[in-house]
């Protein structure tokens, strides 16, 4: 397994988001954005379109 900050909680979380191929993901989980968004070349084919969002940013 490579290192990652993200938890085991957040990474379902998003496996759910993906696997009923919503259109947004939501959290307030600025750090888990960052590893999302710096692995995002990895991720792509998995998470496909779904937009990544913080709802406190506006």
């Amino acid at each position: 397994m490579s290192a990652s900050n993200a938890k085991a909680k957040n990474s379902l979380h998003l496996a759910c988001a993906v696997h009923a191929e919503c259109d947004c993901f939501i959290t307030c989980d600025d750090r888990f954005i960052r590893t999302i968004k710096a692995n995002i070349a990895k991720l792509e084919n998995a998470i496909g379109n779904i937009k990544i969002m913080n709802p406190m940013i506006s």
